[in-house]
């Protein structure tokens, strides 16, 4: 039985059943191969819900509290989104390590898959805080070439170089401010949007 088709069959068994004491029994009278693999699709689908559920509960937290949109200027602050994922690129790295050097320290014949899906993620989490830490840098230059348009000029790399905008082009690269609808995320009003 494949992963797709222990998911599918579990999230049946769930259906069929009113409590997790019925579905329990119900798994109880399958083959021990079934078993395993229904619980190895259950494992999965607990993070992958649970991974969900945080990320609308922190949206929520930040939207409830106007930590990254402000609405008096109708602003998304970008530098408060790249520190917290800088943050969370840097805890998730520490913990990535970690679990890959538990794993590396009780490696052996039978632990092989786990190591390697451990240093698989502890290597992706390098590079997503290499990534966070370019957008963060590219996100600097791009800020000062937005804001040297804001006092008449076309900054050209990334020394400072210069050269003034013309009358026509500092009317069109006025900033426009965007009207921007908030997204509640709360399992309620997933996807519904507050004027």
């Amino acid at each position: 039985m494949n992963i797709q088709e222990a998911e599918q069959r579990y999230a049946e068994l769930a259906e069929e059943c009113k409590t997790d004491e019925e579905l329990n029994a119900k798994i109880k009278t399958l083959d021990e191969k079934e078993i395993f693999a229904l619980a190895h699709a259950s494992f999965r689908g607990d993070v992958l819900t649970e991974c969900q559920y945080h990320s609308n509960v922190f949206l929520n937290f930040l939207d409830k509290n106007e930590i990254i949109y402000k609405p008096d200027s109708n602003e998304v602050d970008k530098n408060v989104i790249l520190g917290m994922l800088m943050t969370l690129a840097t805890l998730l790295g520490n913990e990535t390590d970690s679990a890959a050097r538990t794993e590396l320290q009780g490696q052996n014949e039978n632990t092989q898959y786990g190591l390697g899906l451990a240093n698989y993620i502890s290597d992706e989490g390098v590079v997503l805080k290499r990534v966070i830490e370019n957008i963060i840098i590219n996100q600097s230059y791009y800020t000062a070439v937005q804001k040297g348009r804001k006092i008449g000029v076309h900054f050209q790399d990334q020394d400072g170089a210069f050269i003034p905008l013309t009358k026509e082009e500092a009317e069109l690269l006025a900033p426009v401010e965007p009207k921007q609808k908030k997204v509640m995320l709360t399992p309620e009003k997933l996807g519904q949007t507050e004027e």
